[in-house]
């Protein structure tokens, strides 16, 4: 698996009405075949799950929560977790849980490398402590919660529409191109974004003038040219490592991307474009 960035994070600030006065952090998880109905809930609280999924349901339908999503549950909504085989992750719980943000539908955060990476270490801080643990766990703790409440704002308050469909436009691609090494469908990968799928699509059209699935398909290609130039991998491990079910249907999506199938494209490479290996051969032949 590719290695998980450090997160890079951000430095907003909660708005007034928003802002916890005070957060809990801890370790979360439930065993195989668990499920609670909750209607009309009382708290602001999320899980991110770092290991199996987490089920959230509501009116909408059901969401499998895996690694790098968060469930974002806030103060007044209805809804129902349950589980398969069972899952780990933390959760942080705000205090007090009402005013601004906190309150509304609940809903599932789109996957990123932020949750991702702060949800680990979170956990890392909270099962191995050290010097000052609890205090750096309550602090990305609270980088959860600054994540949750823009995903929040985003989605409820008024801002410009130019501003917002931007802001929707990016993180999709930010969600797309992180799942070009799986076989998740583009439908799979935005279900979590609390506007709907239609409204990405737009947004997505809007500033990069391709579908959602055109843009997958995209990345898949820019991804597979650079793992061509700097890798000596086969075509058929190619193929597999970006999610695609045969060589075959790689070698097609490459040929209509490029005009030749992948391995054509890799022979007629420059030796000055491929990673040198030390040898007379560049990697990529």
């Amino acid at each position: 698996m590719t290695p998980r960035p450090n997160p890079a994070i951000p430095g907003t600030a909660p708005t007034p009405a928003s802002a916890p006065t005070a957060i809990d952090v801890a370790l979360k998880s439930q065993p195989p075949r668990y499920q609670n109905a909750i209607r009309d809930y009382r708290q602001f609280y999320l899980i991110a799950v770092t290991r199996g999924s987490l089920f959230y349901s509501d009116a909408s339908g059901t969401i499998a929560v895996g690694p790098g999503r968060m469930v974002v549950l806030r103060f007044g909504s209805s809804f129902t977790l349950s589980t398969a085989a069972g899952y780990s992750g933390v959760s942080v719980d705000v205090r007090p849980p009402t005013g601004g943000l906190l309150e509304g539908a609940s809903f599932v955060a789109a996957r990123s490398e932020r949750i991702a990476s702060t949800a680990d270490w979170i956990e890392s801080e909270l099962s191995l402590p050290a010097g000052g643990s609890r205090r750096i766990a309550s602090s990305l703790g609270r980088v959860l919660v600054e994540l949750a409440l823009r995903d929040a704002g985003v989605a409820v308050a008024g801002e410009p529409d130019e501003a917002r469909s931007l802001l929707w436009a990016r993180r999709a691609k930010e969600a797309i191109g992180n799942s070009i090494y799986t076989t998740m469908s583009v439908q799979q990968v935005l279900a979590g974004f609390p506007v709907s799928y239609r409204q990405i699509a737009r947004y997505v059209g809007e500033h990069y003038r391709v579908s959602p699935k055109r843009l997958q398909l995209d990345l898949r290609m820019e991804a597979a040219r650079r793992l061509l130039t700097e890798t000596h991998w086969s075509v058929t491990t190619i193929a597999m490592e970006l999610g695609f079910g045969s060589a075959q249907h790689f070698s097609n999506a490459f040929g209509r991307a490029h005009g030749s199938p992948p391995g054509v494209w890799r022979a007629r490479l420059d030796p000055s474009d491929c990673v040198s290996s030390g040898a007379k051969e560049a990697t990529c032949r």
